[in-house]
């Protein structure tokens, strides 16, 4: 927490791995079972121009802490 913000996000997002997925979540990412996700990282889900970026941002300077918010994502069609 004591990095730079920048710095921060680059290394959740090449670091961070899915431990837990729900069925509906897979399926968001065009997986047929949650299990096809697990150990994927950030960067394999979302590109940092994705608008994922300035979310992490803001989770990061409002204390770690997320409220409010929606994200938006795309399937493996666009």
């Amino acid at each position: 927490i004591h990095l730079p913000i920048e710095e921060q996000i680059n290394l959740a997002y090449g670091r961070v791995r899915l431990v837990d997925v729900n069925p509906a979540f897979a399926v968001m990412f065009g997986c047929s079972s949650p299990a096809e996700m697990i150990g994927r990282s950030l960067q394999d889900l979302h590109s940092a121009d994705s608008g994922n970026f300035e979310l992490q941002r803001a989770i990061i300077e409002n204390g770690y802490q997320i409220r409010n918010f929606e994200s938006e994502d795309f399937d493996e069609n666009g």
